[in-house]
């Protein structure tokens, strides 16, 4: 699932197999200051400014968001890094075309210098969104000694 990350400057995408491991890329990412909207679906995460995150989690999956997180797997860790390392700058359009040059590349260096080219060419805030996101994903992993 594709999500739009809904936010006060540049327009970036997230992907994720599950809306709740899209969510909590999400709020780590933005600390409630962004929103998440299903590109081709209904769901939708709001903006938590004045809270209410917790009782929209007991709506949305049964439980609080303290609980949801405590549930969370290294594997589940894994899911949300890999979430975060995947957001770029863009609509689903230009995800898609970012996505065809991005596979087409084969070492790792060579996927870094063309998301960074990507990235620095697209953005026009200083809010680096994209930036933050894939150094957030790295410290999962050094928590969760997976990379």
């Amino acid at each position: 699932m594709i999500f739009e990350i809904i936010n006060f400057s540049d327009t970036y995408t997230l992907e994720s197999k599950d809306f709740g491991t899209a969510c909590i890329a999400a709020l780590l990412l933005g600390e409630g200051q962004y929103a998440i909207q299903q590109v081709d679906g209904n769901l939708e995460m709001p903006i938590f400014l004045f809270g209410g995150c917790d009782e929209w989690f007991y709506k949305q999956f049964d439980m609080g968001l303290s609980d949801y997180i405590d549930q969370i797997t290294n594997q589940g860790w894994r899911q949300i890094a890999e979430c975060l390392d995947g957001v770029v700058i863009g609509n689903s359009q230009k995800r898609e075309i970012y996505k065809q040059n991005f596979i087409q590349l084969e070492s790792k260096e060579s996927k870094k210098e063309w998301r960074d080219k990507w990235h620095e060419e697209h953005r026009s805030s200083l809010n680096n969104i994209g930036a933050r996101s894939w150094a957030l994903a790295q410290r999962i992993r050094e928590i969760h000694k997976e990379g």
